[in-house]
């Protein structure tokens, strides 16, 4: 699926050959990792969704850090040729024990990444705990161990009691959305465990607003099957697929697509609209500009 999205979109050939790499990595170590059991009976279940709280309490999770270091250091190599120096200063602070694997993780499990945009003039030296781009980095490597929970609950939710613009497992917003059906119901992505649950066409699922004059979409010529909703609100927008604009049955992975469609981000940025998910490749291309 990426070597075919390589040759209909080649100017992200170089980014989905990196891509590639991280699948491939990320499918390895979630194969190493183990998640126990999450003892949770169906009226404890029914409660928490009732009330709009996730079931995973992020604060509680175990890891195996010895692993997920391992995870990490490899995953952070594959950007290495990109950024030499950056990554080589990273690596070193993990060998010499400046970076706490346990405490950051727990940091951006609990707190997520933080403001992307901070620091914009540059003058203010950051440690590696409130570094953006290492905190995305924790979060991508975290992806294999989220998705093994997810596994665990995914099917114990019921999606129509839902109804809210956050993960019901982890509590994370969206990576993107899909349209299915024939009626165009629109399908949400969890950014990190990945778990997929249905949410309102004419709602905004970051600050809630309904007020259609508030909400509206961006499009690009030629690509009829992409928008970008946006809400004048909060200032948020999320990416949306349309596959029926195609006209032919296709398999939809929406990160791949998030990958593929990095241009959608940046027109939003420019309409003044802000990213409510973090993506690694995103936040590389603004460290670029």
């Amino acid at each position: 699926m990426v070597d075919e999205k390589a040759k209909k979109k080649p100017v992200y050939a170089e980014v989905l050959g990196l891509y590639k790499e991280m699948l491939k990595l990320k499918g390895r170590y979630k194969d190493t990792f183990h998640v126990e059991p999450i003892e949770m009976d169906e009226k404890d279940i029914e409660k928490m969704i009732d009330g709009g709280f996730p079931l995973l309490r992020k604060d509680t999770i175990e890891i195996d850090y010895e692993t997920f270091e391992r995870c990490f250091l490899e995953l952070i190599g594959l950007f290495e040729e990109k950024s030499e120096e950056f990554i080589g200063e990273l690596k070193t602070a993990v060998y010499k024990g400046e970076i706490d694997f346990s405490e950051l993780v727990k940091d951006v499990l609990v707190k997520s990444i933080g403001n992307a945009e901070e620091d914009e003039n540059g003058e203010e030296e950051k440690s590696w705990k409130e570094n953006v781009i290492v905190r995305v980095l924790i979060y991508e490597a975290l992806k294999p161990v989220m998705e093994l929970y997810s596994g665990l609950l995914k099917d114990r939710i019921k999606d129509e009691l839902w109804g809210k613009g956050y993960c019901p497992v982890c509590g994370e917003k969206p990576l993107m959305a899909e349209l299915k059906g024939e009626e165009g119901k629109r399908i949400f992505k969890c950014s990190l465990c990945s778990h997929e649950w249905s949410f309102m066409r004419v709602k905004c699922p970051f600050c809630e607003n309904e007020e259609q004059k508030e909400l509206g979409y961006l499009t690009i010529e030629g690509e009829p099957n992409y928008r970008i909703n946006i809400c004048k609100k909060c200032k948020g927008y999320l990416k949306v697929i349309d596959p029926r604009e195609i006209g032919e049955e296709i398999d939809i992975s929406l990160n791949l697509e998030d990958v593929t469609t990095l241009h959608l981000d940046m027109l939003a940025k420019r309409e003044g609209f802000k990213k409510e998910n973090h993506t690694l490749f995103l936040s590389y291309r603004q460290e670029d500009d």
